[in-house]
């Protein structure tokens, strides 16, 4: 069998492979509330896909899932949708642009590894970003007056 650049070579192993990363995927985004393609993206670049592959891809799995949240969302009442229909206008709207601007740059300058790059820029922006909510919302917590203690044990998951 002849395989094109970028073609998954699948085998047994990487099938068996392939489907474990995806499980734990899968429970890693149900449980942190993030998409599937944060994990997903590396792990389709390191078997070998295209960096346009594996973009488009993601893009695809993060479109699905958060459409499918903010259906859930505006269903509910939780969104309005007075606000939910511009602002989910102006995600796709920029989006889009990215998507053709980024698509311009890689062909411009005849370097796929652009995609990749900016994906690992976006996850540790992400580490970042949750590093310091993180930080910010336990120290408002101190200076409510509760105990360190109680603020770094876990809690019930189903807390309200």
């Amino acid at each position: 069998m002849s395989y094109s650049k970028g073609d998954v070579r699948w085998s047994p192993a990487v099938a068996a492979d392939a489907l474990a990363r995806t499980a734990v995927a899968g429970v890693m985004a149900g449980l942190m509330g993030v998409g599937g393609g944060i994990v997903l993206g590396p792990m389709m670049l390191q078997l070998g896909m295209l960096p346009q592959v594996s973009s488009a891809t993601t893009a695809l799995m993060v479109l699905l899932t958060s459409s499918c949240a903010a259906f859930g969302f505006v269903s509910s009442g939780v969104a309005p949708l007075s606000y939910a229909v511009p602002l989910g206008a102006l995600t796709l709207g920029g989006g889009f642009l990215g998507k053709q601007l980024f698509s311009k740059l890689v062909k411009q300058y005849r370097c796929a590894s652009l995609i990749t790059l900016l994906l690992g820029g976006l996850i540790a922006a992400s580490v970042v970003a949750v590093a310091v909510a993180g930080t910010l919302d336990m120290l408002a917590r101190v200076e409510a007056g509760q105990p360190l203690r109680h603020i770094l044990t876990f809690q019930h998951l189903c807390a309200a």
